[in-house]
Formats: structure tokens, sequence, C-alpha cells
């Protein structure tokens, strides 16, 4: 323990973080596969009074785990990141970047080499153990009066730290003098790695302590069996609140969650325990038992060997044969498990909007049942929302002021799928003028049939331009009768 206090030291842990801390650890193991929930055995695979020690780590050993959570939760931030973040117009130059390759910080978001897009893909990821957060930091000032130019030819610039939910250990929220509610404290677990001898490496604890202003460095030690926590470290910087936007899956109050798929995570949990019973029982029941009755006994006294090549001896109203167990409860653990697998399936979508049917699979489902105005869409503007305090706090820091520009992300996830008979079809309409060729334009882009730098007006341009040259009477707009798409509606000259 450290000399201090325990709520002195930033490794105390609050209440609100004790709380959370059970739906973190049952989403980790789920994610970390079937030998580690094997490997974990009675805190998901409970034994039974009667099972010996052997029979039940024979019935773990044949335990299959249906991974539902990993790939559920895989397929959601699939699907949130089916196109990658495009930065608006209006965000600042050194962050967007220029037509020079790199030239922008989002290039290299947390300076280890993060495109932003994979950077906020991760941090989608990590919502889902009910938030996670992001930290705008600034290197140390440079010594003595640096320009603004000294600054950028050392490297000086903004950068993005991630953090898990679960390395908040303790905050402080309070109002500030216009009553707002603003964050004043925030302890941040972090484990960085030390030499450990010539070639070893081990992990040692630290604590980044954020306040408004500022920052401090605390360091775990461990000498003569007692552990302290001492600060090493203190730095101020030019914010005077603290640059740390939380991303939430499910928000269930001030940087306090729960797993959106939490419930998900508890039926798999349970389609494992079925799974392990399921396994056992039928283990049981196709292996028949021998059965003798008055069976006569050996020299030895012992009844004799039974088997296909040998001869069994019983005596009077005696009898030999395998009894098979009759299996009733069989048909009612498999319906059971297919019923656990069916709700899987409508709680992994149920993020997404849509009500799948019982038969659909978990990942089918969420592939072809989405809507906008659903718990993915809130989980995808938290993380804009974030993201764009992140730009504004980076612009704060380069000086230029509080707007850091806007973010786009999709938010559209059901993704119109179009075969050559539907495209054909549409085709038609535009020429019979039951559709206009504008409108097939944006049935094609949501389809995803037009390539990403498509623009309406100089497509409709070059239209005007390809009927003048085909003596059509120019300037004739998309759409008109026997028009088609990238076609002049003339005669083709090839025919004359």
């Amino acid at each position: 323990m450290s000399d201090l206090t325990p709520t002195e030291t930033p490794d105390y842990r609050n209440g609100e973080h004790i709380e959370m801390a059970p739906g973190w650890a049952l989403v980790s193991d789920l994610r970390r596969g079937q030998r580690h929930m094997r490997g974990l055995k009675q805190k998901y695979l409970p034994k039974n009074s009667l099972e010996t020690p052997k029979k039940y780590g024979n019935r773990v050993a044949m335990t299959r785990f249906y991974n539902v959570y990993s790939h559920t939760e895989e397929s959601l931030v699939g699907l949130a990141f089916r196109k990658d973040p495009v930065l608006g117009s209006d965000v600042p130059a050194f962050i967007r970047g220029t037509k020079k390759r790199g030239s922008g910080i989002a290039e290299n978001i947390d300076l280890q080499g993060t495109h932003l897009s994979l950077f906020l893909r991760q941090i989608f990821k990590w919502a889902f153990d009910g938030h996670a957060f992001i930290h705008v930091e600034m290197p140390p000032k440079l010594p003595g009066k640096p320009s603004r130019l000294d600054a950028v030819k050392a490297g000086r610039r903004p950068y993005w730290r991630p953090y898990r939910a679960e390395q908040a250990l303790n905050w402080d929220i309070g109002n500030d003098e216009r009553g707002v509610p603003r964050l004043k404290q925030i302890s941040f677990l972090e484990a960085v790695q030390v030499q450990d001898g010539r070639f070893g490496k081990k992990f040692k604890s630290q604590y980044r302590v954020l306040v408004p202003g500022g920052w401090e460095l605390w360091e775990e030690t461990v000498a003569d069996g007692r552990t302290s926590v001492t600060r090493v470290a203190a730095e101020k910087i030019d914010l005077k609140e603290i640059p740390v936007a939380p991303v939430y899956g499910h928000k269930t109050g001030a940087l306090t969650s729960r797993p959106p798929l939490e419930d998900l995570a508890w039926e798999n949990v349970y389609h494992f325990q079925l799974c392990s019973e399921f396994r056992n029982v039928t283990h049981i029941a196709n292996t028949p038992v021998m059965v003798r009755v008055n069976a006569k006994m050996g020299q030895d006294g012992n009844p004799l060997p039974f088997g296909v090549d040998k001869i069994i001896d019983v005596g009077l109203q005696g009898d030999a044969k395998w009894m098979e167990h009759n299996g009733r409860a069989i048909p009612h653990a498999r319906t059971e498990i297919k019923d656990s697998e069916g709700r899987m399936a409508v709680i992994g979508v149920s993020l997404v909007g849509g009500r799948p049917e019982i038969e659909t699979t978990a990942t089918k489902s969420v592939l072809d049942n989405v809507e906008q105005t659903s718990s993915l869409g809130l989980m995808v503007r938290s993380l804009v929302d974030g993201a764009e305090r992140c730009m504004g706090w980076s612009s704060e820091f380069m000086g230029e002021g509080s707007d850091g520009g806007s973010l786009n992300m999709n938010k559209s996830f059901n993704h119109l799928q179009l075969d050559a008979g539907k495209i054909d079809a549409l085709s038609r309409l535009v020429e019979a003028e039951q559709l206009t060729t504008e409108t097939l334009w944006a049935i094609l882009q949501r389809a995803e049939e037009l390539p990403d730098e498509f623009d309406v007006v100089e497509e409709a341009k070059r239209l005007a331009k390809a009927r003048e040259a085909d003596g059509a009477g120019g300037g004739g707009k998309p759409g008109e009768k026997d028009d088609k798409p990238g076609k002049g509606s003339g005669d083709d000259p090839a025919e004359e």
C-alpha cells in the first residue's frame, strides 16, 4: 500500500468504477474465445455435485464455444465503418492536410503512425465496453521563447491518446462559474513497458492525472514487499479545461455506462452452458451400458469377459444385453439451444433496429436488418461528437481557435444492393420518362455502383456537351425522353 491514504493516491478506484468492472470482465472474456472460456472452467461452466474431477474435465474439454458475441460486435463495427470517416472542408489544414501527402496530423494522429480513421475505429470498438476516451495531448513547451515556426520545425504538435473505460479509475465532476457540469479531475491507469535485464521486458503501472490546465504523472514502485505510488512529473498546458472526450456505447450517467451488448453476452454464456450439458448428455446417451443377469463367474471369481468375440454363459432365466438411454430430454435440450441462438440473433440486431426471424443467424440479421435511428447510430453520433471536440482542442493547442471543423461518418447502415437486372429495369424507367436521370444516379450512388469521385453537376455538363456534339439540339436536360445516362439522345453516327 501507499504511504498516503487510499483516497489520496490516483490508484484509488471509485464506486462507479467498481460497479462497472463486472461488465468489462464479461465482454472481455467472451472476446478472447473458446480457449479462454474453457480455461475459466467453473466461472462459466459450474461443476455438478455428482461429477468427478475427471468427468468434469472431460466435459469442459468437449464443450464448444460458439462466439456469437465477438462476431456480432465485429459485424457492427464493420457496418459503422463501411465507409471511412471524412473530414469536412472546414477542418483546419494542419489537421486535414493539403495535397502534399502526410501534411496533416490526421495521417498520424497518435504520433505512432495511426491514421485518424483507424484510430476512430479502435475507439469505436472499445466503446462496446460501455464507453471509451480520447485524450488530446501536447508535447512540453520548448525551452526559452521559441516562435511558432520553431515549434513546427521541432515537430511540436497535438496528438491523440486512446483510453479504455476501465483505465479511468476515479474522476470528479463539478460545476463551472456558469453552473455547467465540467470534468475537474480524472485519473488513468497506464501500463508502460520497461527493460528487464538484457533481453526481457516487463510492464510497470503508472497513473496520469488530468486537471484543468495541466497533468501529473505518478509511478508505482515495489520495495521491501510494499507498493507505493508517488508523483514523478507535472506539466502545465494552454487549455483551461481537461481535453478528454468520452465516446459512449450505452451511457447510463456522467462517465458511467454498460456494454451495449451485455444482454447478448449473457445469452452467449447461457448458450455455452447449454452446449456443454447437451454434449455431455448425448455422449452418455450414445454409450450403451452392459447388463448381465445371473452371469456365471470365471475361475477367479469374476464375471466372464463380455464382448462380440466371447461366449457368454448365464444361469437359468439369465440374460446378457446392452442397455441404452431413451434420451427423451435430448430433443428438448436441442430445441432450447436453437431458441437461445434465435434470442442472440434478436438481441444482436436490436442495436441496429431490426427484428429478425428466429431462424436467421445473428451475423446475417445484423447485415440485413438495419435502420438509421438505432443504437448503433447513436454510438456513431457519440464518436463524431467526441472526435469533433478533440479537433477543437487540437486547434486551440495550435493557436487557431476552438473550431476544429466537422467530421462526417456513415449513418446509413443498410447497403442497397442492385444486380444487373435491377439496374436495367431502372434504366428503362428513365427511357419511359417515369424516372429522372438524377434519381437514377442517386440510387446508384446509394448502392455504391458509382465511383466515389462521381459529381452530379459535372456529369450533367458532360451529357449536355455530348448531346451538342451529336447534334441533338444542345442544352437538353438529363432525363429527357430517349436519353440514357452517359449517352446522347441523337442518332448513332456509326449507323449513318
